[in-house]
């Protein structure tokens, strides 16, 4: 589902400067920073428990606009790209 920084804002009756602000100073990220953090959770759970899943649906299913950009998300949070989440490398060989 997409979360609108607006929407939380409006919850919590804020301007969105003030939220985000507000949101950086409790938890030291923005909230896009945060979303995009539990995302890449989310996504890294699933893919341990199937890594059969196609990345596109994966990418799709937590609301990227594309997997290419998933890609890109993943491995700026992990350094690692799904596909290298999905299957490690054996470093003991």
């Amino acid at each position: 589902e997409h979360i609108s920084i607006a929407l939380l804002a409006n919850e919590m009756h804020l301007s969105e400067s003030r939220f985000k602000n507000l949101f950086k100073d409790l938890t030291g990220f923005t909230p896009g920073d945060y979303i995009q953090r539990k995302r890449v959770e989310i996504a890294i759970e699933r893919l341990s428990k199937d890594p059969t899943i196609s990345l596109t649906k994966l990418a799709y299913d937590l609301n990227f606009s594309s997997s290419q950009y998933f890609s890109t998300v993943m491995k700026k949070y992990t350094g690692k790209s799904p596909g290298e989440i999905r299957f490690p490398k054996n470093n003991s060989q």
